[in-house]
Formats: structure tokens, sequence, C-alpha cells
């Protein structure tokens, strides 16, 4: 039964774990028949008396790759892999990764079609003309190199 249970953890094709589970299945009747009939059964009462479902795993396709950007095809790459692992090893640890990666493509997807520019970075100063004392850089010092903010702190550093 453990080494059923040992090849079931390590994973392999559909038939294969199918046949293990079986095996599995068979040698645990079999204990717990033996178990009985020497008086060594465990007895267990269900208090619900509703039997532990088991969750269903269902097969996923893989995701295509529709973008031309870099960033975005590899995290769907990613997204694609997990699933690939997945469908060969349906289980929650498995699935928990796919979920995630998905969703961050999914998000990432989102965030592209929604079609932001993104910000960009026009210094009109230097950064030596707005640094603060002791070389601190912030949100007012990109403000001051766009222009937006006047440097005030210099002033009062002096």
């Amino acid at each position: 039964m453990n080494s059923a249970n040992n090849k079931i953890n390590k994973g392999g094709n559909q038939s294969q774990v199918k046949r293990w589970e079986q095996e599995r299945d068979y040698y645990a009747k079999s204990l717990e028949q033996c178990n009985k009939r020497n008086g060594t059964h465990k007895w267990v009462q269900s208090i619900s008396g509703k039997r532990e479902r088991k969750t269903s795993y269902a097969r996923e396709p893989l995701r295509t790759i529709k973008t031309d950007n870099p960033q975005l095809q590899q995290v769907i790459k990613t997204c694609n892999f997990w699933i690939q692992q997945y469908n060969q090893n349906p289980n929650d640890d498995t699935q928990a990764m796919k979920n995630t990666a998905c969703r961050n493509a999914d998000n990432m997807a989102t965030r592209a079609s929604e079609n932001k520019p993104e910000e960009q970075f026009k210094p009109t100063r230097s950064l030596k003309e707005c640094v603060k004392p002791k070389n601190v850089i912030d949100r007012d010092v990109k403000l001051c190199m766009q222009g937006l903010k006047e440097p005030i702190w210099i002033v009062a550093k002096q």
C-alpha cells in the first residue's frame, strides 16, 4: 500500500496513476479485512455520516500568446508551464501554482489592453540640482526634476 502511494506521489501518466490507485485501494481493503479478522480493526464512527468527497481536477488547455509585449509573453509562458504541470500531476499544489501564474498573466493582459500610456519621465532639471540633504531621493525630487516643484529643501539646507 505504501509503495502504491509513493508511486502516485511521484506521478505518472493517467493510466499508471489509475492502476496505482486501484492497487492501493485493493491493499487497503485487504488490510482492513485482515484487521477485522484479527480483532485489531479500528472502528471509526462518522458524525455526519457523509463520505469524504474526492476533489476532481479538470484538464485545462494552454493559453495562446497573442501579444508583442515580451514581458507578457514570458508571463503567459509561465502560466502555460504550470498548466502543463497541473495537467500531468493534478493536485492542490500544482493547481495553486497554475492559478497564481495565470491570474498574473490575466491581470497583465488586462492592464495592457487598457492601453494606458506609460508615464514618461522628462527631467527639466538635473538630479544634482534637486537632490535633498543626505542624498535623499523621493517623489519630491522627481517632481523637482520634472519642473513641477521648486527645490525649497536646498534653501533650507543653507
